[in-house]
């Protein structure tokens, strides 16, 4: 039968209850679930995708249901992020959809760059973020709406940068 020291007890007591806990991984960085929902003009909006995104790594997509939710299956770091509403499965950098339910939403909220959706995902508290946006919003000064595709079962399109 294996023995072992208490330097090695204390270490398995430490990891177990730290798993117990929630803690950060080994490398530090704190994850969390988050969730929420979408509305377009009041209503749920469902089967879209909240997509999250740090630049400096991290993140998520999150598809919602029929009554707007979403909720994140796998926890996400904690930070700064922008969101945006894109096509499910959809790549990014992808164009306009024509059809479906993003085709009533304002292109600009299709793009992680110019949305203007913004969430701090945190360790301490909720982390559950409403999205309330118009059909009738205006999108910022100076973007450039993406081209609609020719095809395809969601009517997207690779976005070109130079037309």
């Amino acid at each position: 039968m294996k023995t072992f020291s208490n330097s090695h007890l204390l270490a398995i007591a430490l990891l177990v209850s730290g798993a117990a806990l929630g803690c950060s991984p080994a490398d530090g960085v704190s994850k969390v679930n988050v969730e929420g929902a979408v509305r377009l003009d009041g209503q749920p909006l469902s089967d879209v995708t909240v997509r999250f995104y740090n630049p400096t790594g991290g993140g998520g997509g999150f598809t919602t249901s029929a009554d707007g939710s979403f909720k994140s299956p796998t926890p996400i770091k904690v930070g700064s992020y922008n969101v945006a509403l894109v096509a499910p499965a959809a790549a990014p950098g992808m164009g306009a959809p024509t059809i479906g339910p993003l085709s009533k939403v304002p292109p600009h909220y299709w793009s992680i760059q110019d949305s203007g959706l913004e969430v701090s995902v945190t360790d301490s508290g909720e982390n559950k973020f409403e999205f309330d946006i118009s059909s009738s919003e205006k999108p910022p000064a100076g973007f450039r709406a993406p081209r609609p595709a020719a095809k395809g079962p969601t009517a997207l399109a690779p976005v070109s940068s130079d037309s």
